[in-house]
C-alpha cells in the first residue's frame, strides 16, 4: 500500500491527502517508488506474484488472476457499442479492466467520477485500484470526484445474495476456481467460480464484457449457463461479448439480440495467464513489496 501511495501522491500531489487516507498508508519518504512507470497491468503482475509470496495456494483456490494489459484494453474496447450507463468491474483486484474501461470513454473523467462501480473482496487490492484509476484519470485536485468513486468501491462477496450496487453493465474477468456448492444459483451444480459469477452478472446487468474459458462453448456441465444466457434473449437486454480464453487466438462473440456465436476478429494475447510472474525484474519486485509492507507492519 505505501507504494501505491508513493506513486499515486506524486502523479497528482493535489490529491495526496485524500489519497493517503483512502490507502491508510504514507508513501515512502526519500521520495522511492517502486511502481513508477510500470503499467497497470504490470502493477497487477506484481500485486499476483505478491499473493503467491504471501500465500502460495491463495492464488489457485480463489482463482485470482489479473488480466493483461492488451487483453484488458481488447475488451474495454468492446464498451464503445454499449449504450451508455453506469460500469462495474465486480472483481477488479488493482483495477487493470477498470482501468482500461475508463481510458477508451470519450471523457475518461466524468466516466471515473460518477459512472464507475469497484467491487472486489480483497480490500488491499480495491482500495489499490481507487487511487490507481483516481490518480491516473481525474483532474489535479478533483478531491469531490476521487471521494466518490471511493464511496463506489464496494468490499464484498459478489456472490453473497445482498443486492449489488446499482448499474447497468458488467466488465468481468471472472475467477477460475471449483467452488462449493451455491444455493439459490441455477448453475450451482458446476461447482464453478466462473459459472457462478456469469450467472449473476447476466441476470443482473443489461449488457457484460467477460472472457470465458474455452470449455464454455461445449462442456455437459456448462450447458446450463448456456440456458441462462440463452433465456436473456427474452428480456430487454442489451448485448454481451464472451472473449475467448485459449491457445486459439479467436474472439467469440454471443449478441444477445439471437443468440447466434459471431465471429468477429482475432485476439493475440491469452486473458489469463498461466503464471503470476515469469519476468526476473517484477519477480524480484514483488519480493521488494512484501518486504517494505513487512516493515510498516505493526509490532
Amino acid at each position: 500500500m505505501r507504494a501505491v501511495a508513493s506513486v499515486t501522491t506524486a502523479q497528482r500531489p493535489g490529491l495526496a491527502e485524500d489519497l493517503v487516507d483512502i490507502l491508510e498508508a504514507e508513501p515512502f519518504e526519500d521520495g522511492h517508488s517502486p511502481l513508477a512507470a510500470l503499467t497497470i497491468g504490470e502493477v497487477g503482475v506484481c500485486y499476483e506474484a505478491l499473493i503467491a509470496l504471501t500465500d502460495s495456494t491463495a492464488r489457485k483456490s480463489s482463482g485470482q488472476y489479473f488480466t493483461p494489459d492488451d487483453a484488458a484494453h481488447f475488451m474495454a474496447g468492446q464498451s464503445r457499442t454499449f449504450p451508455d450507463g453506469g460500469w462495474m468491474d465486480p472483481c477488479c483486484g488493482v483495477g487493470n479492466l477498470a482501468w482500461h474501461l475508463a481510458s477508451v470513454q470519450n471523457d475518461p473523467a466524468e466516466f471515473v467520477q460518477g459512472r464507475l462501480i469497484l467491487v472486489d473482496s480483497d480490500r488491499a487490492a480495491l482500495l489499490s485500484a481507487v487511487a490507481l484509476i483516481g490518480a491516473d484519470f481525474l483532474a489535479q485536485g478533483d478531491r469531490e470526484g476521487l471521494r466518490a468513486l471511493h464511496s463506489r468501491a464496494v468490499q464484498r462477496d459478489f456472490l453473497s445474495p445482498a443486492p449489488l450496487p446499482q448499474h447497468d453493465h458488467v466488465i468481468v474477468n471472472p475467477p477460475y476456481a471449483r467452488a462449493p456448492m451455491q444455493p439459490g444459483l441455477r448453475t450451482r451444480a458446476t461447482r464453478e467460480f466462473f459459472a457462478f459469477f456469469i450467472e449473476r452478472v447476466a441476470t443482473s446487468a443489461r449488457g457484460f464484457i467477460a472472457v470465458t474459458p474455452a470449455s464454455y462453448l461445449a462442456a455437459p456441465k456448462f450447458q446450463i449457463l448456456r440456458d441462462v444466457l440463452d433465456e436473456a434473449n427474452d428480456e430487454d437486454r442489451d448485448r454481451a461479448a464472451l472473449v475467448l480464453n485459449s491457445s486459439i487466438p479467436y474472439i467469440w462473440w454471443r449478441a444477445l439480440d439471437g443468440g447466434v456465436p459471431l465471429p468477429k476478429g482475432v485476439l493475440f494475447g491469452t486473458p489469463i495467464p498461466d503464471c503470476a510472474a515469469d519476468d526476473a525484474t517484477l519477480a524480484a519486485l514483488a519480493r521488494e513489496l512484501q518486504e517494505t509492507e513487512d516493515m510498516a507492519a505493526p509490532g
